[in-house]
């Protein structure tokens, strides 16, 4: 069915699912991970382009969402910009606490990060560099990929730029089990990366 909508949209598709090599059980095409999936889709199709504006499947785009980051990249030295992840379905009370628990983080926090050129990657929709990217060879395969692949375009000398604007909505959990399993993935995500990843 999605391949049949794209084509009647006139959109590309792109799929792992049975091609052997992109699904590995450790590495850049970890086999049921988000960064998985983008790597493939980046060492097949990112050559053809100068910036990808990724999103997740959940959230939608304003009519003004390039418009609002593009211009940022005529600075050589910016790697990525990142905008809030926002939610619109706040008629539903757990996803509306889910969401106005984030707003010191896409408020001040980021805010202040991006005074230092280093906000957070917001892994729901952001826009990067293409040269910049496969300069350390993609998204990192962890399970908080977006914070570490962030840390990625820092240390290798990459800016990054945070719009504090709602240009993306997209859903948030709408059930405790939702809720606290997203939690859980992003907790244990940046302590795998404490342990892991960082420098002792």
């Amino acid at each position: 069915e999605v391949r049949e909508l794209c084509k009647e949209l006139g959109v590309k598709h792109f799929s792992r699912h049975d091609i052997a090599i992109y699904n590995q059980r450790k590495g850049m095409y970890r086999r049921k991970t988000k960064a998985g999936n983008l790597n493939s889709w980046r060492t097949e199709h990112e050559h053809m382009y100068d910036i990808v504006a990724q999103l997740d499947m959940d959230h939608v785009p304003k009519s003004n969402y390039l418009m609002r980051v593009l211009g940022y990249f005529s600075d050589p030295t910016v790697g990525f910009v990142g905008v809030p992840q926002i939610y619109k379905n706040t008629k539903r009370w757990i996803a509306r606490g889910a969401s106005q628990q984030t707003h010191f983080f896409y408020g001040p926090l980021q805010q202040g990060f991006f005074g230092a050129h280093m906000p957070s990657l917001t892994g729901t929709t952001h826009i990067y560099r293409v040269s910049a990217m496969s300069g350390f060879g993609g998204y990192a395969p962890t399970i908080a990929e977006d914070y570490l692949t962030g840390m990625h375009f820092f240390s290798n000398g990459w800016k990054g730029v945070y719009v504090p604007e709602v240009i993306a909505e997209g859903e948030g959990p709408t059930s405790w089990t939702d809720y606290f399993n997203q939690q859980m993935r992003w907790s244990y995500g940046l302590f795998e990366i404490l342990f892991k990843h960082s420098h002792k």
